[in-house]
This record gives structure tokens, sequence and C-alpha cells, in this order.
């Protein structure tokens, strides 16, 4: 499997990233993000990791990117913690900071948060459910769940095949 491979931070986030192999390849991105950016990042996965088409590991890898960009540039966050968890039927992608937070409401996203608005748009182009809960002082939460039960489909019968 393709790892979180490479991450740079300055004004973004710039990482080719598809699904971890393992939690300990993912935490080698959280000690790169604290050491570039200076959030302590905890990154946790659970489950099974499970490979899916580059299409669905590119929208969760830039939804997670924009995540934590958010978190560091406008959130000011000092953690940050990002989940990937395996279930059957779904995968959720989890992003969680101490930041700034925001107000979180469909009126004030209408306004011209836009990073917001692409992470919506690619959870839908995903069939996903994408979820911000966010208070001025107590941080944010962006969530997606996207559903796999055909994915999973695909990818046992691909393994049966070899």
């Amino acid at each position: 499997m393709r790892l979180f491979s490479k991450l740079l931070m300055g004004t973004a986030i710039a990482a080719a990233i598809t699904m971890p192999a393992s939690a300990k390849d993912l935490q080698k991105i959280g000690i790169s993000v604290g050491l570039l950016g200076n959030p302590f990042f905890v990154a946790t996965i659970k489950g099974t990791p499970v490979r899916y088409p580059t299409d669905v590991e590119m929208h969760l890898l830039r939804i997670g990117q924009e995540a934590v960009t958010n978190a560091i540039r406008h959130g000011n966050a000092s953690r940050i913690r990002l989940t990937l968890s395996y279930a059957p039927g779904s995968v959720t992608l989890q992003v969680e900071d101490d930041g700034l937070g925001f107000e979180a409401s469909p009126a004030a996203l209408a306004r011209g948060h836009y990073g917001l608005t692409t992470m919506r748009e690619r959870a839908e182009h995903l069939s996903g459910r994408f979820r911000i809960v966010s208070e001025h002082g107590e941080g944010t939460l962006v969530e997606v769940v996207v559903p796999t039960p055909h994915l999973d489909a695909a990818v046992e019968a691909a393994a049966s095949a070899s």
C-alpha cells in the first residue's frame, strides 16, 4: 500500500497521500506536522486499512489536507487529531483540533468559506456525509463518512482473483 508519504507545510500542506498501511506510518506524518507546523499532531487508524480506488483515496486526502491546513492557518490550533476509521460498509475521516473555532451555521458557512465548501463537495462526490462541528473558542471537528459497500465488494473480488 502507498503511505502518507510526503508532507510539507508552509502556506499549505502538499502531499502525495493515499491510505496508510499502518498506524506507525500514519504516526510518522504526525511527527512531520508537529516539527514543521508546531501543533501537536496525533494520527490514528482504527480497523483494518483497505485500499480503495485512487479517486476515493485522493478525495479523502484532499479533505484531510484542507482540514489540517485550516486548523493551523485559521484556527491557530495547538493540538490536531486525525483519525481514519475503517468499518464494514464505511470509511470515516475525522480531523479534530483545539483551535479558535468559528460559527459553523449554514448561513455562516455560506459566507466565503471556500475550503469548507470544497471539502463538502468532495464528500458528496463520494456519496459521503460531511459534518462540521465548531464554536468560537471550542475548536473544530471535520468528519467525512463515506459508504463503501460497493467498494468493499470490489476489493474482495480483486483479492480473490489474485
